[in-house]
């Protein structure tokens, strides 16, 4: 729903030159993210995965940059300051508690880098997916260039 409304809000603008967007994701996404905002002609960079024909004819056409690169490289690169900040963060989730608490979906891997850095959040709650979801992810955002191991020793430890 959210990227959808950001591409109608450039198709409604009176100068959509003036949108540029550098489209991070976690792993392969569809047709509502990148379909819909490689569609826009607004695409400027995109990381680290791609698997859309839109998107696959922009790259091959030399009208988007595309860094093809391992999922487990982009946090750290993101907060290295290698790639370009992220001004905007849409990060689907099962619940959302009063408390401020975001219960993830199935797309968790770059979720915690994405919350942690972006200027403006915004959660899509996702009501398809089960409430029995809270809980499933234990996520850790490892300090840089610590080697420090993750203390878990048993299956049933949490961080």
């Amino acid at each position: 729903v959210i990227p959808g409304a950001f591409a109608q809000r450039i198709k409604n603008s009176k100068n959509p030159e003036n949108f540029s967007i550098n489209l991070y994701t976690g792993a392969s996404t569809g047709d509502e993210l990148d379909g819909v905002l490689a569609r826009t002609g607004r695409l400027k960079l995109k990381i680290p995965y791609q698997s859309h024909p839109d998107l696959r004819k922009l790259i091959n056409n030399g009208k988007l940059n595309f860094i093809d690169m391992h999922l487990s490289h982009v946090s750290r690169y993101i907060r290295e300051g290698i790639f370009p900040s992220i001004d905007v963060a849409i990060i689907e989730a099962c619940d959302v508690t009063s408390d401020g608490r975001i219960y993830l979906t199935n797309s968790s891997g770059m979720s915690s880098t994405y919350l942690a850095l972006a200027k403006d959040i915004y959660i899509e709650l996702n009501e398809a997916h089960p409430l029995e979801m809270k809980g499933l992810h234990d996520i850790y955002l490892p300090e840089l260039h610590t080697g420090r191991p993750i203390n878990i020793d048993y299956v049933d430890d949490r961080i």
